[in-house]
């Protein structure tokens, strides 16, 4: 029987795997970026027979939407040439779910405008409105490089992250690791990349850690949070609005830099309200949830 996370769209097997994994694989989640727009045209893609030939167990779109091209069962082609812990080709060893976002961008001469930079193996830059945002995360890559732009994974896209990673652990016990693909392939590949939260990712791995968050707790309402209220910045360089939304206006305090610690007071949508206390009074303001981490 085919195991099927009920938050996904079952797109069908993919023919593009290698057959089932040992009986004490897999060991490692590896995140990836798909480097393309629409998740659901990516999902297509990975599914369908190409060259070179790739695929993946999930894509998770820019909405939270899931798609599934393969049974956990199965070693589908999302690693590549790879190694880690010893251990190379990690699609052996490794489910894999790949998230909707187009990875690096270009600046232009207009600071809020920016070019997609590499789209399903091409490497040529293009227009596009959807990533016109000063709150491109502009950072060098942990592996190396010149200073980049980075687009921003939606809290959406994040939340259902979130609920699927807790559902796949749940499923295949032997995972001890989380991983990106730039982790496991530092010389060829930079997904997910650093507009990636991945400690909040880490944080469904080991629960009962400090500051660790559920998928239940990652709520659109503005409402209080739950439980935790300290939350570490997890970008490079956070900038901090007088609303939740990039239309509103850029406070004069900010921008916030990663590893800073602010308190979580109430959300709305993909935007946070947070108070900064290192300044005396302490200020406030909105801020991207994306780029907020448990403390």
């Amino acid at each position: 029987m085919t195991t099927r996370y009920p938050g996904a769209t079952w797109l069908g097997q993919t023919k593009n795997n290698s057959g089932p994994f040992k009986p004490d694989q897999p060991k490692f989640l590896v995140m990836h970026y798909t480097a393309g727009g629409d998740g659901r045209a990516s999902a297509d893609f990975l599914f369908r027979p190409h060259s070179p030939a790739s695929s993946a167990h999930f894509v998770v779109d820019r909405d939270g939407s899931v798609y599934q091209i393969s049974d956990l069962k199965l070693i589908t082609w999302h690693a590549g040439k790879s190694a880690w812990r010893g251990l190379t080709f990690l699609n052996r060893y490794s489910i894999g779910i790949e998230f909707a976002n187009f990875g690096y961008l270009r600046k232009t001469q207009d600071p809020t405008r920016w070019l997609i930079g590499a789209t399903e193996y091409r490497s040529t830059y293009r227009d596009l409105p959807d990533v016109f945002t000063d709150d491109v995360v502009v950072s060098a890559h942990k592996n190396g490089g010149a200073e980049m732009g980075w687009e921003p994974y939606p809290a959406a896209q994040i939340r259902s992250g979130v609920a699927l990673t807790a559902w796949i652990l749940g499923q295949c016990p032997g995972i001890r690791e989380i991983v990106g693909h730039d982790d496991i392939a530092p010389k060829r590949k930079s997904d997910p990349g650093p507009a990636f939260p991945m400690q909040t990712f880490m944080s469904v791995l080991h629960p009962n850690s400090e500051g660790s968050q559920s998928p239940d707790d990652i709520d659109e309402g503005a409402s209080p949070p739950a439980v935790n209220t300290e939350y570490i910045v997890n970008a490079d360089k956070l900038n901090c609005r007088g609303g939740p939304g990039t239309n509103f206006e850029l406070l004069d305090w900010g921008p916030l830099h990663r590893r800073t610690s602010v308190r979580l007071l109430h959300e709305k949508g993909d935007w946070s309200f947070i108070e900064f206390r290192d300044p005396d009074p302490a200020v406030r303001g909105w801020v991207f949830s994306s780029y907020l981490t448990p403390a």
